[in-house]
């Protein structure tokens, strides 16, 4: 008695519930690409902040996204704070909530709250 039991409590169990369960709602992707505002096609590094914010690590700077817009963050020659190279190689966000980003020409330390932009003198650099 308690075999036969047993029997038809698993098959209820591992029966397919197609019936009675909503089926599930497809993917939706969406392909973020320079038409609509990412500063290169290459991306290489992908990170995401406490405050939801995704930065990517392109060829040509660092891209941040809101959810809605990009704000794109590169190396100016005229400017001191800006990244050490559009050419992004690593990122990293601390504790802090600073994003360190690693570039063809050294490491660059980026407060998000801040905006300015240390670079690390890359002297010693191995990149």
């Amino acid at each position: 008695m308690h075999l036969g039991f047993l029997v038809l409590l698993l098959i209820a169990i591992c029966s397919p519930l197609g019936t009675l369960a909503a089926p599930l709602p497809d993917p939706n992707f969406t392909t973020f690409n320079t038409q609509n505002g990412l500063s290169n096609a290459n991306v290489y590094n992908i990170v995401q902040d406490e405050q939801g914010y995704m930065w990517f690590g392109t060829d040509d700077g660092l891209n941040r996204f809101d959810g809605k817009d990009f704000t794109v963050y590169r190396y100016a020659s005229d400017n001191p704070n800006s990244l050490a190279s559009n050419n992004i190689t690593a990122l990293v966000i601390d504790s802090q909530q600073r994003i360190w980003v690693g570039t063809d020409n050294g490491l660059s330390l980026f407060n998000a709250d801040k905006r300015p932009v240390t670079t690390i003198e890359s002297r010693y650099a191995v990149c």
